[in-house]
């Protein structure tokens, strides 16, 4: 397993512990130390595919989400915080381990690493 998968881990449990369970209401089996342990193999597809299941389930639970669900205080990883509070939380941090692994695939894959959009046009920053 390379860091890269152990964050991917990492990302899931984090959105299942703060939005599936910490608004959804499911059990927390989150066991943390375990996402950066793990040695693996997993294959990459399977880590796609827990990671797509998760944020589906996060979507659904927000969609469906009420008000007082959302204002409501709430114990999160021994954090005190409401469902707003754990969506500020989950998001930033989402897109920061999103960065990091980004970083780690440009450098693992140097010169051929290719991104799908490029800048066109003066405006889009070319």
């Amino acid at each position: 397993m390379n860091s890269t998968g152990n964050l991917i881990l990492h990302l899931t449990g984090n959105v299942r512990q703060w939005i599936v369970g910490g608004i959804g209401g499911e059990a927390d089996l989150r066991n943390r130390p375990a996402e950066f342990a793990e040695r693996g193999p997993i294959p990459t597809a399977d880590l796609i595919k827990r990671l797509e299941d998760v944020v589906r389930g996060a979507q659904q639970v927000l969609r469906h989400a009420t008000a007082e669900q959302m204002l409501s205080r709430r114990r999160i990883q021994g954090f005190e915080t409401s469902g707003w509070g754990a969506v500020f939380d989950c998001v930033p941090h989402f897109k920061g381990h999103t960065q990091e692994i980004i970083c780690l695939t440009r450098m693992q894959l140097g010169a051929a690493y290719r991104i799908h959009w490029q800048p066109q046009t003066p405006e889009e920053g070319a």
